[in-house]
């Protein structure tokens, strides 16, 4: 466990057997080393939170009201992580959430510059045992690979997408929500 007054960074890559929890406050978590390696739960609180991992990455519990980052090079689990953030950006691994109940999600802007997002209620992908989407994130993640535009999916409930407007800016405008598939 690291609790820090200032912002947190590191000089090398990480290499951590168990749980890992920082705490910077208001401050900010860099840990952007692509070697990193974390075999436990990551839990972070900070304002603006980079996080890079060689292979898979269990999350705990993540507090970052500035932005996430996110990077592994593998499956990043999520079951237990509840995220609130005004940017949520995945560059790279499998972010995969689902069995229910889903912990809460929330991002004012909601960016898959990297990797596959699955978010979903339940099910596995097929006709019999459709994936049940629950949320604006996890209809946004059926496009972010060929893998998951391949899935059968099913609406568990109304989705509102109105918040979507503020969403992946570019060229001084925001695109918002991307058509599935795109």
């Amino acid at each position: 466990s690291v609790a820090a007054a200032g912002n947190v960074t590191q000089s090398g890559a990480l290499a951590v057997s168990g749980t890992t929890t920082v705490t910077a406050g208001a401050n900010n978590i860099t840990l952007d080393k692509a070697a990193n390696n974390f075999t436990g739960a990551v839990s972070l609180t900070g304002n603006n939170v980079t996080l890079t991992a060689a292979n898979a990455l269990t999350l705990g519990a993540i507090s970052a009201p500035g932005s996430l980052t996110l990077t592994a090079g593998g499956i990043i689990n999520a079951l237990n992580s509840t995220v609130s953030t005004a940017l949520f950006d995945l560059k790279g691994g499998t972010w995969s959430q689902v069995n229910g109940p889903l912990p809460s999600f929330s991002a004012t802007d909601f960016r898959l510059s990297g990797g596959s997002f699955l978010r979903a209620l339940s099910g596995d992908g097929t006709s019999v045992s459709p994936l049940q989407i629950t949320d604006v994130y996890g209809l946004q993640g059926i496009g972010s690979s060929a893998v998951l535009l391949g899935n059968h999916y099913k609406l568990a409930n109304s989705i509102d997408a109105v918040g979507t407007s503020s969403w992946n800016p570019a060229a001084g405008y925001n695109i918002g929500f991307e058509p599935i598939g795109s």
